[in-house]
């Protein structure tokens, strides 16, 4: 469901929450007018559910909250990355694979890339024992 240009997800029967498609990269600028725009949508919806803006750590909202973990890194560029937040084994890795002729390079992280990795991922029909 589209709501104000954003991508929203709406999961249950009995109850039925709200949430943004992306929740895990993506943040509510303003829950209120989001709020609103949901309540206006023509759709049933209970409960609204956001994440607070990394790197906020104290809450912003005086909404009933739960915490939970987060896995972040920041990045600030590729290079800084590479020299400094990489381990050396993981670096050494990649300069013997180039060695090997394996095609390294930095590449844009766009839609192109996920359908890519997706693909790599979805080539075997078998996960862990099961059909996938």
């Amino acid at each position: 469901m589209q709501v104000g240009g954003r991508e929203f997800r709406i999961d249950g029967t009995l109850l039925r929450i709200a949430r943004l498609a992306a929740e895990t990269y993506e943040s509510v600028d303003d829950p209120e007018a989001t709020a609103a725009a949901l309540r206006a949508a023509d759709a049933r919806i209970d409960l609204f559910t956001f994440m607070q803006q990394l790197p906020d750590t104290s809450p912003k909202y005086a909404y009933p909250m739960e915490w939970d973990n987060v896995a972040a890194l920041p990045v600030s560029t590729f290079d800084h990355w590479w020299t400094h937040q990489t381990h050396r084994k993981a670096r050494s890795h990649v300069r013997v694979a180039a060695k090997r002729r394996l095609v390294v390079r930095e590449v844009p992280f766009d839609d192109a890339l996920v359908r890519g990795i997706a693909v790599v991922y979805n080539e075997s029909p078998v996960r862990q024992g099961r059909r996938f």
